[in-house]
């Protein structure tokens, strides 16, 4: 068991929201039906890293969270003897 349970439910969080944040802005990349992200002018940075940000806080904060207490408890429990 990890001694730090929140550390590491903060790290899982964060890999978990990059995954979804890359797999969100390659769907909106590809489909990309009005031309927000990209067009015959460029790329419109701002929009698309926004989009990725904004996926990213939606899951990497829940998670996070989930994971950190999920551990916690675990670590109490064990400590505790009842497992």
């Amino acid at each position: 068991m990890t001694r730090h349970p929140w550390k590491a439910g903060a790290i899982v969080g964060a890999l978990l929201g990059l995954v979804v944040a890359g797999l969100i802005m390659y769907i909106a990349g590809d489909h990309n039906a009005q031309g927000e992200i990209h067009n015959e002018f460029g790329v419109s940075w701002g929009y698309w890293l926004g989009l990725g940000l904004s996926w990213f806080a939606l899951v990497a904060v829940p998670a996070s969270a989930v994971v950190g207490t999920a551990l916690s408890l675990a670590a109490y429990v064990r400590r505790r003897g009842a497992v």
